[in-house]
């Protein structure tokens, strides 16, 4: 603690700090806590989960959503508001030829 300066919330001049790639205890503890997951703890998971599933299909559900949320997070819901009015005039003399193509085709699917 001889280290910290408590009037910067720093280190003192010299203490580069932690090492680069150096890995904090609370990192080193989640890894060993994963490892275990995925060795036997997702074993003894899977177990609960089964016998859950027989005795109360909707706490399995819940139980399951929540933890899917871990491997695909859900999206975040955005509001859109489409009334949007845009000026759709083109100028096809700013247009290249490929883009006259493309706007020709475009057209002609949308007479059909």
């Amino acid at each position: 603690m001889s280290d910290y300066n408590k009037d910067t919330g720093g280190f003192k001049k010299g203490n580069p700090g932690k090492p680069k790639g150096a890995i904090s205890e609370k990192t080193r503890i989640w890894n060993e806590i994963s490892e275990w997951f995925k060795g036997e703890g997702l074993e003894a998971y899977q177990q609960e989960l089964a016998r859950i599933k027989e005795d109360d299909p909707k706490e399995f559900l819940k139980r399951y959503e929540t933890m899917l949320e871990y491997f695909a997070p859900k999206l975040s819901r955005t509001e859109l508001d489409a009334n949007v009015k845009q000026d759709t005039t083109i100028d096809p003399s700013n247009l290249t030829d490929e883009e006259l193509k493309q706007l020709d085709n475009l057209m002609s699917k949308a007479s059909e």
